[in-house]
Parts: structure tokens; C-alpha cells; sequence
């Protein structure tokens, strides 16, 4: 299953596929100022008994490190907290959309039974720039590898410059049902 472009895919083979009692993780992630948090914020609004588990808490924690040693700390940090979470439901959000953390997620995921959905929010890199420029008065996002991005497969992918934030949530509820 791949479902790569939410604006020319359809998603409903998607939606069908995932049981409606299982316990789940939708796990939201994407490059800096993507829309992640607005997103899993106005979804914790309307879905009842979900846990929102917050990446940037772990980043923001583990502020006495440099950049590669506060990746690897907050990564691990999250991981940990997981294995504590009791929810039917549960929201994290965080950066990385591929590699080592991702595997971690869903070996968690398969040991606590719970269904796992992977959601990628992005937008072009001089829209992420403008939007952290606003928020942290800097531009810097980190590496972030766009064509890699658009090419991920078995994920909800959205463009949050091209999608009203309205949609995408419109979009992600549907994980709940």
C-alpha cells in the first residue's frame, strides 16, 4: 500500500484496510514548522480519550546538548515514555520520518498491539523557513531530505502549504473511527 499525495490519491482503500477496534498510534511527523502541532492540537479536540504525546517536551528537556547528542537523547526519551501509555489512543508527534526511530516506533507498536499509522506533514523548504523564521526568529531546520519525503510509501503524506489545515485534520480523524 502506498499512499503517497493526499490531493490526487484517493484514500479510501487506505481507511478501509485499518480495524476499528484495535488500539492505535498515529504517529504525526515532518520537518520543523510543518504543521504538525496545529494539526495533532485541533485533533485532540475532537477525538475523545486520545493521548497526546508532545516531541518537542523531550526536545526542549533535553536542551543542555549539542544537536546530535539531543536528537539521539530525545529520540530515546520518547521511546521510553511510550511503554507507560495506557490510552486506546495515542498521538505523537515528532521530527524524524524515516530511519532508526521509525523502526523503534513500530516494534512498539507490535508488542503493545498497537495499529500503527504513520502521517507526514511537509511544505517547500522556503515556506518552512519563512514559518521558522516567525516562530524562533531563525530559519534553520535541520537536514531534511524533500525528495525522500514525497517518495515515503505506506504513509499519509500532506503538503500543509497546499492543504488547509481544515482538510488535513478533516483527513487524519478518520484514523480514529
Amino acid at each position: 500500500m502506498s499512499i503517497r499525495k493526499s490531493h490526487n490519491v484517493s484514500r479510501k482503500n487506505f481507511w478501509g484496510k485499518m480495524r476499528k477496534d484495535k488500539k492505535k498510534m498515529i504517529y504525526f511527523s515532518g520537518p520543523p514548522c510543518s504543521g504538525k502541532s496545529t494539526i495533532c492540537k485541533e485533533l485532540t479536540k475532537k477525538i475523545r480519550n486520545v493521548e497526546y504525546v508532545l516531541g518537542d517536551k523531550y526536545w526542549i528537556k533535553n536542551d543542555d546538548c549539542d544537536f546530535n547528542r539531543r536528537r539521539v537523547r530525545t529520540n530515546e526519551d520518547i521511546l521510553k515514555s511510550l511503554w507507560n501509555k495506557t490510552s486506546k489512543s495515542l498521538l505523537l508527534e515528532w521530527v524524524p520520518y524515516n530511519g532508526s526511530f521509525i523502526s523503534e516506533l513500530k516494534k512498539i507498536c507490535e508488542e503493545q498491539r498497537l495499529e500503527f499509522n504513520h502521517v507526514v506533514i511537509y511544505a517547500p523548504k522556503d515556506i518552512l523557513e519563512q514559518r521558522k523564521l516567525l516562530r524562533d526568529k531563525n530559519k534553520e531546520l535541520g537536514p531534511i531530505n524533500f525528495e525522500e519525503i514525497k517518495k515515503l510509501e505506506n504513509v499519509l503524506l500532506f503538503d500543509s502549504s497546499i492543504e488547509s489545515l481544515k482538510s488535513i485534520v478533516l483527513e487524519c480523524e478518520k484514523l480514529f473511527d
